[in-house]
């Protein structure tokens, strides 16, 4: 069990912070005398129920349209196929779900910030938590801004007596008061070596640091892209902010990517995750574990998702096949990445025989073996052997990472003064990593990147090393949003203009007879012609007809 103990976690449906009543009918979306919080312990326990939320009310269901709407990962399930194809609209439910989910969570930290100062909590942990809140309110307003741009900007928590109907912000004012937060937070928040056992997973000045870096890169490139001046300044400050995190000390790679992504091991890996969004097995309520699991591997493939007596997966999001190609061929040639990440081979549980799966060459080579009926690899980024059942895995998101801070630092680098010494240094890095391979026997490749002179070509491969590095950590989207290509436009539409219609369209096709692999390289539906509408979410329906200060996203008009 990890930092959310049974008793946090039911206190989280009970306290004020979860909007809802007792079975006494006590309501604890108003602050009242008798609801009011008074004392330190109160205080630890609304804290707890904060983080929960970004589990229950965001990334344990709702953040899959942000994974699925990227160009690397599709769905075979009804139920996502509208995110992956990008035919989903104002109506669509995870859409509304992530929408109200992450201002619950605004909601929450700034319930905190409002009433903290009125409890009897000793005055050094008041700071911190407020720093905690800080961060926590940045945090949100980080995926909120990305994900809908102009979007209402709340500083004070929401009462039944206050005034509903807030107006849209700009991205440059959501910005600002995302730097403000952060760096509030860094002022205060203790470094992760520093942070007592039982705060494991909270917030730390690492991660105040990393999101600060992260956003001010991304702020960077709205304004590049938009041609708006001041993105030099941008890139500069994600960069000073990277040299934090990676001068304070308190981070590094771990050696071998495998255990960064073995549940079992989670704890050593936050040596390398700044912040992560915490899961854990749940035997009572089965309602605060992750589903990454049982959604990324196979139904055949035993012991790996928690679903059903043989806790195998669903089989619900699978690898482009082109994106499996492109990152296990040229520069990432037995590149230990594609390996552990993507699966391409198991036992079956029904038979106990050797699967493997059939897109696992590049070209038509001869396959020798069993072939599997399906046509594209699974995701292999997560998986749990001991989940209580589907969607009771112990997996984390990690939402940021020392790999993504040295990556972070190879790009500003790069937009500030070209692919000098020290981009190189940064980005060589993370390959030097994924040779290590398991950590027993290094390998040869990926080798170490030189010999770019120019900005795109430097960009290009920062964002194809990004793909891999952090596939199945719903990033992939945010970086071909947020990225220019070559072209000046977004990476988004170069992707799907450029890059992906070089590759055959349709999914690969197993001849039998000549044991040969024809048929095209993409779920095409999952990768269409771009449009403007792929870069940002809409508005939700529900937002549009209840606040009349809302208007929807002109890419949906």
């Amino acid at each position: 069990m990890k930092r959310f103990n049974t008793k946090y976690l039911i206190l989280f449906f009970s306290l004020s912070l979860a909007f809802s009543c007792s079975t006494k009918e006590v309501i604890y979306d108003t602050l009242t005398k008798d609801n009011a919080l008074k004392l330190q312990s109160d205080v630890v326990s609304f804290v707890n129920a904060v983080y929960t939320g970004l589990n229950t009310d965001v990334f344990r269901a709702y953040a899959y349209p942000i994974w699925l709407r990227g160009d690397d990962i599709y769905s075979t399930s009804a139920g996502f196929r509208v995110y992956c194809t990008k035919t989903d609209d104002a109506t669509a439910a995870q859409t509304i779900n992530a929408w109200n989910g992450w201002f619950r969570n605004v909601n929450r930290a700034n319930y905190l910030l409002d009433h903290i100062d009125a409890t009897t909590a000793d005055s050094a942990y008041k700071e911190r938590v407020k720093g905690e809140m800080y961060f926590l309110r940045a945090f949100c307003n980080f995926y909120l801004v990305r994900m809908w741009r102009n979007i209402p900007l709340k500083l004070h928590s929401s009462e039944l007596n206050g005034n509903l109907f807030d107006t849209a912000q700009s991205v440059d004012k959501i910005y600002q008061q995302i730097f403000i937060d952060l760096q509030n937070a860094n002022n205060v928040l203790l470094k992760r070596t520093a942070q007592p056992s039982a705060e494991f997973g909270r917030a730390t000045k690492g991660a105040a640091q990393g999101f600060l870096a992260k956003a001010h890169l991304t702020y960077g490139n709205y304004l590049d892209l938009k041609g708006n001046g001041g993105a030099i300044q941008q890139y500069q400050m994600a960069k000073d902010w990277c040299d934090s995190v990676i001068n304070s000390g308190q981070y590094s790679l771990v050696n071998n990517i495998k255990d960064l992504i073995d549940v079992t091991k989670e704890p050593a890996a936050y040596q390398e995750v700044l912040f992560g969004v915490q899961f854990t097995r749940d035997p009572t309520t089965q309602s605060f574990g992750s589903s990454f699991a049982a959604n990324s591997t196979p139904g055949s493939m035993p012991n790996v998702g928690g679903n059903g007596t043989f806790k195998s997966g669903y089989g619900n999001f699978r690898v482009q096949p082109w994106f499996y190609q492109t990152y296990t061929s040229g520069d990432y040639v037995n590149d230990y990445r594609g390996q552990a990440l993507m699966l391409t081979n198991w036992t079956n549980l029904s038979n106990r025989k050797q699967v493997t799966f059939p897109y696992v060459r590049v070209g038509s080579e001869t396959i020798n073996i069993e072939i599997s009926p399906s046509s594209a690899p699974y995701l292999f980024r997560y998986t749990d052997p001991l989940a209580v059942e589907a969607s009771s895995s112990e997996n984390d998101y990690f939402t940021i990472r020392y790999a993504d801070i040295l990556l972070t630092k190879a790009e500003a680098e790069n937009e500030l003064n070209g692919p000098t010494a020290t981009a190189y240094s940064c980005f060589n890095q993370i390959r030097a990593r994924a040779r290590n391979a398991d950590g027993i026997t290094p390998r040869s490749t990926p080798l170490d990147l030189s010999g770019i002179s120019d900005k795109d070509s430097f960009r290009l491969k920062i964002a194809d090393e990004r793909a891999i590095e952090f596939l199945g950590e719903f990033s992939r989207w945010f970086d071909l949003v947020r990225m220019k290509s070559p072209t000046g436009t977004t990476m988004m539409e170069y992707q799907l203009n450029v890059v992906i219609p070089r590759f055959p369209k349709g999914m690969p096709v197993y001849d039998a007879t000549k044991r040969v692999w024809n048929g095209g390289r993409t779920d095409s539906a999952s990768v269409p012609p771009f449009q403007a509408k792929f870069l940002i979410f809409p508005i939700p329906f529900s937002e549009l007809s209840s606040n009349p200060n809302m208007s929807q996203n002109w890419e949906y008009k």
